[in-house]
């Protein structure tokens, strides 16, 4: 296994996670209305996201804790689907747009579950990425 490419792709993979996440804070009134009506403070969750975005990231692009990275980064992504796109692709209105959103995000989700298998165990020394 080629570690330089492995770690070249986690790297390549984590650094818009980061950057979408610290989106997340400078854009916050400008996102809060992607937040489903059902969900009670939507600035807060969009907070709640960019934080996640940048822990999951970061550790992902530092190689430390990157499995707890990968895992976080697949939820958030899965969740974004059931929540954010399923939803939206019954809404002609925004069919096309939640349609491509559902697979780009579900492709990322299968990602960060490959780096976070490809991971050791966070109490081990080392890395194999």
């Amino acid at each position: 296994m080629d570690t330089r490419v492995l770690t070249l792709g986690r790297i390549v993979f984590g650094i818009p996670f980061v950057l979408f996440g610290l989106l997340h804070f400078i854009n916050n009134p400008d996102l809060t209305g992607v937040v489903p009506d059902f969900m009670p403070g939507p600035a807060f969750w969009v907070y709640v996201t960019g934080v996640a975005l940048v822990v999951g990231g970061s550790a992902i692009v530092v190689n430390q804790y990157t499995k707890t990275g990968g895992y976080l980064i697949a939820a958030l992504m899965f969740l974004f689907v059931i929540l954010l796109h399923i939803p939206g692709m019954f809404d002609e209105a925004t069919m096309q747009m939640a349609m491509n959103n559902f697979f780009k995000d579900f492709a990322l989700g299968g990602g960060a579950l490959i780096i976070a298998g490809l991971s050791p165990n966070e109490y081990m020394e080392g890395s194999e990425i």
